[in-house]
């Protein structure tokens, strides 16, 4: 399968990082050594650009090492099982944005783990792969996690509620009548509302609803 070009981004930018930090040399260092600016080497290192062959070579020179391995898609050391990581696509395929969490904050985040934090996210991920995790299930385990976390009360939620309840006037001591609900609906909310018979007898007496938005 072809490598994206952002897989290929991130990866150099992590090898030059990893290559910069075991020299000892800051970006200012390595700028006033490759003739290349900081900020350009920056935009590298966080995956936003890629180097023309000749700035690769420049580099590589000032970090005494080749051409090849720094295009090589490999990395060492503790940021090896992060290089597998992007490379499998794994990260695509968790719905990071629900969470509020940017990837490259991520890969910033486990880049920056100790040996043995990184070789367990590793394989967290590579289980997730081969146990074809979903993006649902996923989402839904970090759910209950979340709210198992929080004892399943979450405060804004509540006094939410509680606005709602007071704005519309709504009892909080006895159940919603599906009648006060449709009123609310259409009065409040202008929904149109359609009641069709169910023949089913296990639902006698239950509301089940269907939103169809507009079109």
């Amino acid at each position: 399968m072809p490598l994206e070009e952002e897989q290929i981004r991130r990866i150099f930018g992590l090898k030059l990082r990893q290559l910069r930090e075991q020299k000892d040399l800051s970006l200012y260092g390595l700028a006033k050594k490759t003739g290349l600016s900081k900020s350009y080497l920056n935009e590298i290192e966080k995956g936003k650009k890629y180097p023309k062959p000749d700035k690769i070579l420049a580099i590589a020179k000032a970090l005494d090492t080749t051409y090849d391995e720094m295009v090589s898609m490999k990395l060492g050391g503790k940021m090896g099982p992060l290089s597998d990581m992007i490379l499998s696509g794994v990260l695509k395929e968790i719905p990071l944005n629900i969470f509020g969490i940017e990837e490259n904050h991520l890969i910033d985040i486990i880049a920056n783990a100790p040996e043995k934090v990184t070789a367990f996210i590793g394989t967290l991920f590579e289980i997730a792969r081969s146990f074809d995790i979903s993006k649902d299930y996923f989402y839904l385990s970090a759910l209950r996690s979340y709210q198992e976390a929080h004892l399943n009360y979450f405060p804004k939620i509540e006094q939410s509620v509680k606005s709602f309840c007071n704005r519309y006037q709504i009892s909080t001591d006895k159940k919603l009548s599906s009648n006060e609900l449709d009123e609310l609906l259409r009065e409040e909310f202008s929904y149109t509302i359609i009641y069709k018979k169910i023949n089913h007898k296990e639902l006698d007496g239950q509301i089940r609803s269907v939103f169809v938005p507009k079109r």
